[in-house]
């Protein structure tokens, strides 16, 4: 599949990496991953992970991901993150759906974004940070699954 990017180049959509390859992604989907038609989605080691496959986000998508997420979470909320480097935006409706889920899901995000993204993504992520649970964006996904693994239960 071809995708036209930022700044106007074309590549193929390559597994695994984001947008014009730029960066090889570290954490890789097991097998067992779970596909919806706008990301993949899985738990691993107490964390749900979620990334972003290129579509536009709707609240009807956006409400099957989140009903594969509370099957993950059997219940318990979870440190989340969510990997949007490869992410064409999504319908205010898809945002108000996800705000909603946040607290009973999740226990903590990290939102992974292309350097240019996070410039501009606004001021939402301070407010959800400041008001409902910690959320953070992070351009390096090393940073990002460091933060949601400091939110696993201590054993």
């Amino acid at each position: 599949m071809t995708n036209r990017h930022r700044g106007g180049c074309q590549c193929a959509l390559i597994a695994f990496r984001s947008p014009c390859a730029r960066k090889l992604i570290v954490v890789q989907p097991p097998e067992d991953a779970i596909e919806t038609g706008t990301a993949t989605i899985w738990l691993e080691d107490g964390i749900i992970f979620e990334r972003f496959k290129g579509a536009p986000a709707t609240s009807e998508s956006t409400t099957k991901v989140f009903d594969v997420i509370r099957d993950l979470c059997e219940g318990s909320p979870r440190p989340f993150l969510l990997d949007a480097r490869i992410w064409w935006g999504g319908a205010q409706e898809a945002w108000g759906t996800a705000v909603k889920e946040l607290t009973s899901t999740f226990s903590a995000v990290a939102m992974l974004v292309e350097p240019e993204v996070a410039a501009k993504i606004g001021p939402f992520p301070d407010s959800i940070n400041r008001l409902l649970i910690p959320f953070q964006v992070f351009t390096d996904e090393a940073e990002a699954l460091a933060f949601v693994r400091s939110f696993l239960p201590s054993e």
